[in-house]
């Protein structure tokens, strides 16, 4: 394990003024009052602006019959709008900064040789072999949702693709970032940059890549679900470095048009495969921070991903929760992650290179471009072969760590590390030997026993009955009313006996009545589902009165063939 030291070292490094991982949310540059609102079925969005004077800013592009309207003059006339037989649903937009997951810690390009994550056989992803089977991505698209990508880079002039770009931020085809917002760029080259004779190259070098320039300024709602909405038929993998902010202290997730789009490309995009999303897992662990708080990540829907430094252990800010499907290697332990940089940034090398990327942002579009490897050599993946695939296909690492346990399937899998690295290798030869997953369903059941929190383990369960279902992934639905939303702590026993960490302490003192959260885990993938499902829940609030008043457990899974 990292020794003491190691630690005070990481400390001091940051303390003494370097970038933080948990970055400072900038001014809103733009502050409005929209709203989102569903539209009864023949409803004109012109009759609504006629009938109650509010302006129509867009319709959605994914859902026709929702719109975005505002206010002319702060006219109020939206409390008249919510009672109109007219409106189905309609939801006010509120602004939000996301936390990019950014952390300092025959191919010709010459700064290749100092890309150890890629070519290293005991810690890095090993990738050497697999390209030279011709497996370098060819034929996939992968698109940076983040701050921008500067498209004109030497480095993305072979593989950049125009049609799956996109500026949400100032409305047009260009995604180029604003002066110094290198994130995006960054997390491009990680991803998918060309082997060119230029920098380094990217995990897929021959995947067509897109940038979404989504985080260059706050955003709503209804923004977020347009880009992580665009082009589902000719965008693979979307790569997210980002997510609410890694201090501990939020509970936050997608809104409700966001659920909405996600939902959709799942079932449609990739021509019914569904799109395959890639989420940073987050780098909040020094915060006690857990991604099983990031609504993000904490989807069933998404890879989450977390990483490990340069001796193959845990990075330092590297989150744990029961939802990580995997880890890559990066940033930590006197190694960063090189990769693109903007032309002319200050602090770059001559050749536009970054040597200091890192966190979870450069584990994000790493494992994106593995994925495209995959899909080169399967196309037809689904998003939940996808999953499977890197699941069965994951490394263990850090052999003596504690927290490995062989579920009920006999997969190991840890809440630091999920199922293990990515390993290119068996990802591409598992994907060519997949079985492809039968039909996806659910099953369920409910416990409504009410009882009063203490730290001795209150224990509520309740019965799944599906004879023959595997697991696939489980969602929990909690109402817990507390006055201290860190010190209640949730594990989930499936009927193998697998125990999954869905909350563990930390730093959050905001009080939540209710507590209604869906927590997730995916330790219990391939168990069967028929049995007794057990919560253990303790409460560590020296203040008397938190409420456990019920939950809802989901098995989603597949009939056993």
């Amino acid at each position: 394990m990292r020794s003491s030291l190691v630690f005070f070292f990481a400390f001091l490094y940051f303390a003494l003024g370097h970038e933080k991982l948990s970055q400072v949310s900038p001014p809103i540059k733009h502050r409005h009052e929209h709203w989102a609102v569903k539209l009864a079925e023949g409803i004109q969005a012109s009759e609504i602006t006629h009938k109650f004077g509010l302006e129509h800013v867009k319709q959605h592009a994914h859902h026709r019959n929702i719109h975005l309207f505002k206010e002319i003059n702060g006219s109020k006339k939206f409390e008249e709008l919510k009672k109109s037989s007219d409106v189905l649903w309609m939801e006010k937009q509120e602004l939000k900064w996301h936390s990019k997951r950014f952390s300092i810690d025959d191919i010709m390009d010459p700064m290749f040789e100092n890309q150890w994550h890629l070519v290293s056989k005991s810690h890095g992803l090993d990738i050497l072999d697999i390209w030279d089977e011709g497996y370098t991505g060819k034929g996939i698209t992968i698109a940076i949702i983040d701050d921008g990508v500067q498209s004109s880079h030497p480095d993305f002039r072979e593989n950049y693709s125009p049609e799956a770009s996109y500026d949400f931020n100032d409305d047009d085809s260009d995604p180029e970032p604003d002066h110094g917002a290198a994130h995006g760029t960054q997390a491009a080259g990680v991803a998918a940059a060309a082997s060119n004779s230029h920098c380094g190259v990217g995990t897929a070098p021959e995947a067509r890549l897109g940038g979404i320039r989504l985080l260059g300024d706050a955003v709503d709602d209804f923004l977020e679900s347009h880009a992580l909405g665009f082009q589902p038929d000719l965008i693979d993998i979307y790569s997210c470095s980002w997510g609410p902010q890694d201090d501990g202290k939020h509970l936050e997730g997608p809104g409700s048009l966001t659920k909405m789009t996600i939902n959709h490309n799942i079932e449609n995009g990739r021509k019914g495969k569904g799109s395959i999303y890639v989420w940073a897992g987050g780098n909040g662990r020094k915060n006690f921070d857990n991604c099983n708080y990031d609504g993000y990540s904490n989807s069933r829907f998404t890879v989450a991903i977390g990483s490990v430094d340069a001796t193959g252990i845990q990075a330092w800010y590297s989150e744990d929760c029961a939802m990580l499907v995997a880890v890559t290697p990066s940033s930590g332990y006197d190694q960063d992650i090189l990769t693109t940089d903007l032309k002319g940034s200050a602090g770059a090398s001559p050749s536009d290179c970054s040597v200091h990327f890192g966190g979870t942002s450069a584990s994000s579009p790493m494992a994106a471009g593995v994925v495209a490897l995959a899909l080169q050599a399967r196309p037809e993946l689904t998003w939940r072969d996808v999953q499977g695939v890197l699941i069965n296909s994951a490394v263990q690492v850090d052999s003596k760590d504690l927290d490995w346990k062989l579920n009920g399937a006999k997969l190991h899998v840890n809440h630091k590390y999920g199922f293990g690295r990515l390993d290119p290798g068996l990802v591409v030869k598992n994907a060519q030997k997949w079985q492809l997953l039968p039909t996806y369903f659910n099953a369920s059941c409910e416990s409504h026993q009410s009882t009063f929190l203490s730290a001795t383990p209150a224990k509520i369960s309740c019965v799944i009955s599906a004879p023959g279902m595997i697991v696939e992934h489980v969602e929990l639905q909690t109402d817990i009313s507390t006055s201290f939303r860190g010190k209640i702590l949730l594990s989930l026993d499936s009927p193998s006996g697998t125990k999954s960490v869905l909350s563990s302490f930390r730093g959050d003192t905001a009080a939540d009545i209710p507590f209604s959260w869906k927590w997730g885990t995916i330790h219990t993938w391939g168990e069967r589902a028929d049995g007794t499902w057990s919560l253990s829940v303790t409460s560590q609030n020296p203040k008397l009165g938190d409420h456990f008043k019920g939950m809802k457990l989901t098995v989603f899974g597949h009939q056993l063939s």
